[in-house]
């Protein structure tokens, strides 16, 4: 509710808060009436203590109600200027003391003072309001976020202001790209750029080209296609490494301003596993400049070995002979394999009917199931239930479904283990199935050989053999066909959360897989898990929280149609060296930019005298609000103390009780 105040003010009052002071006020008048004009002591004590006892009750009920006064009145009036430092810790290097007193000292800086009402913030994640100007010791803050720090600024003045002055760097460690933050319209704001220029650019990796998997002991090239943003021509290699540790380096190449190359590096992998790729350019001068992109290879053993545990079978046979993979595969009966790599496990595991090792549940194993038991049927037709990358026979999705379709006859059974991948849905028969955690392929009957005769003379021919060799290379992939991680684009720092990309596998329907995340250290120890992600996009990206430094294991439980899939896993190093500290100097093209971007100016500072032409220092007549707040102001506090306390003592010294 509010109620004018002559002509030009107002007050604002709850409806009900005013309808219950008028009550109160109306009780206290009756009480008054009747206790003190009633009494025979001194008619002006009792004119003071109405006097008092009312004030005080009036007040009290002011601030009970929260009763807030607003007059306003128009006058002529200094602009109001926001002072804005980056006090992030690279800016200890862009100022020096001397800098800095300049700065307070310069004629503009001065006249900002004398004809603007000026206001002073700073921080580097979020703006604080500051008593004075900063000095040289306060630019400690971790870390930069330009979007945080203008946003909490400007949130935190009780009114916008009418021209903003933002000192920095240029360099924004977290957030939004710069270009993209933005400010109020009828703000006019200015950036002014501090510390050394810097010349020397910024390399980022567009793109990578190497081998879905490397053989360990071969030579594998890798390709990047690399960008330099800089303003200067540079000379210089790039190394490659793999945590921390040099793997190649590349023929001395010269980048041209704003351009991009090819860069190839050749080496080879000792051991299988996982490499974690990354990239440091040096200079003639030995100065090493950052390279942004990351990327994994995946490294497997030089020579496929497949165990065949299995009695005489045709389909056990065929199979054997039409896997054909990059290398020839060495195969080994159970005899051989324990007399030779008795301490080993196997690439593959071909298991016959009636046949199983809890020895090697966790190998990747192709299993026949065979026609010994009963309930079989004759099934054809079969239709592709849940596609993975192993289902996919033909490039040609017609010719595709026809391959599957027109396959010969085989014997099934009702009942499989396993997500069913091929049915007969006619004769409700599964064909194919696969279970996803110990990553087994169960073909669910015999004969299975016949497929191998498939399509001789047709666009068919060699389908078998691409069956055999897509479920092969789908079960000993090192990285897995169904979702896998990526590692984050920007190297990670402690306590700087960042994104790490969930990548779907190309072939499995957006929607049918979900994923977990749980962070490990180096103990084992857990740290941290995600929440149940649903892989409906082909990248997903999932939030981590700021870390310590160390090295940290990052896991992917993989699940399909609610079952447990397969896991990935990489590792992630969080470095203790202040990002801050990285890059340091001033990167006028981003402010250049910003300040193109979003119709703002941009200057460095050793140009601040041109500021003047983008501030204004001229008086307007403007509407000016005092606000009288009754709940939030010390003094109505301490005055409605100071007549309580009056009245006390007034009262004793007069010997009334």
């Amino acid at each position: 509710m509010i109620i004018p105040i002559l002509d030009n003010g107002s007050l604002t009052l709850n409806a009900w808060s005013l309808a219950g002071s008028i009550l109160l006020v109306i009780f206290y008048c009756l009480w008054l009436f009747f206790t003190l004009f009633r009494s025979r002591k001194s008619r002006k004590l009792r004119i003071v203590f109405i006097t008092i006892r009312t004030l005080a009750l009036l007040l009290l009920l002011a601030m009970i109600c929260d009763l807030r006064l607003d007059f306003t009145r128009w006058r002529n009036q200094a602009p109001q200027t926001l002072v804005l430092f980056d006090l992030s810790a690279s800016m200890d290097s862009a100022w020096t003391r001397e800098s800095l007193a300049d700065f307070y000292q310069h004629p503009l800086t001065q006249r900002l003072e004398k004809e603007t009402r000026i206001v002073r913030f700073g921080g580097g994640e979020s703006g604080k309001k500051l008593r004075s100007w900063p000095r040289y010791d306060d630019f400690n803050a971790p870390v930069t976020d330009f979007e945080s720090l203008v946003s909490s600024s400007l949130e935190n003045l009780e009114h916008t202001p009418d021209q903003l002055v933002f000192l920095t760097d240029g360099q924004n460690v977290k957030g939004l790209d710069a270009k993209q933050i933005t400010f109020p319209r009828e703000i006019t704001w200015l950036l002014v750029g501090v510390g050394d220029t810097v010349t020397l650019g910024r390399f980022t990796v567009l793109s990578w080209d190497l081998p879905h998997t490397a053989v360990a002991g071969d030579s594998a090239r890798i390709r990047a296609r690399i960008s330099y943003e800089g303003e200067e021509t540079v000379e210089g290699v790039f190394e490659l490494f793999d945590h921390q540790q040099p793997l190649s380096e590349s023929h001395p190449l010269v980048f041209e301003p704003a351009s991009a190359r090819n860069v190839s590096f050749d080496l080879v992998p000792e051991y299988q596993g996982y490499l974690a790729l990354s990239l440091r350019f040096t200079d003639q001068r030995d100065n090493d400049m950052p390279v942004k992109g990351y990327t994994r290879l995946s490294v497997r053993p030089k020579q496929t070995t497949v165990l065949i545990i299995s009695p005489p079978d045709p389909d056990v046979n065929f199979i054997r002979y039409h896997l054909h993979l990059a290398e020839r595969p060495v195969f080994y009966t159970a005899e051989t394999w324990e007399k030779e790599h008795p301490e080993e496990l196997p690439d593959l595991l071909l298991l016959g009917p009636g046949e199983s090792s809890e020895k090697y549940a966790h190998v990747p194993t192709i299993q026949v199931r065979g026609c010994e038991e009963a309930e079989r049927v004759e099934v054809s037709g079969f239709r592709v239930t849940n596609p993975l990358m192993l289902t996919h026979l033909h490039d040609r999705p017609a010719l595709n479904r026809e391959i599957w379709s027109r396959f010969p006859p085989v014997t099934a059974f009702p009942d499989g283990e396993g997500i069913p991948i091929l049915e007969d849905e006619e004769k409700k028969a599964v064909v194919l199935a696969y279970q996803a955690e110990n990553r087994h392929i169960i073909f669910n009957g015999c004969g299975f050989w016949r497929w191998a005769w498939a399509g001789y003379g047709t666009e068919r021919v060699g389908a078998w053999n691409r069956l055999i060799g897509n479920i092969a290379r789908f079960l000993m992939a090192p990285r897995q066909e169904w979702a896998w991680l990526e590692l984050p684009r920007d190297p990670l720092y402690a306590g700087i959360s960042a994104e790490i990309p969930v990548i779907k596998g190309p072939d499995v329907t957006p929607g049918m897989a979900s994923g977990r995340i749980i962070l490990t250290d180096s103990t084992g120890s857990l740290v941290w898990n995600s929440s149940l992600l649903t892989l409906d996009q082909p990248v997903t990206y999932v939030s981590l929280p700021g870390l310590d430094p160390g090295y940290y294991q990052a896991t992917l439980d993989i699940f399909f149609q609610g079952e447990k899939a397969g896991t990935d896993s990489l590792k992630l190093p969080v470095s203790a060296l202040n990002p801050e500290r990285l890059v340091t100097g001033c990167n006028m093209k981003t402010l250049r930019e910003w300040a193109n971007e979003q119709n703002g100016h941009a200057l460095h500072l050793s140009e601040w005298d041109k500021g003047e032409q983008f501030l204004d220092f001229d008086e307007e007549y403007t509407r000016h609000v005092i606000h009288v707040d009754f709940r939030r102001n010390l003094l109505w506090i301490l005055l409605l103390l100071i007549l309580l306390t009056s009245e006390w003592i007034i009262r004793k010294t007069a010997g009334w009780e």
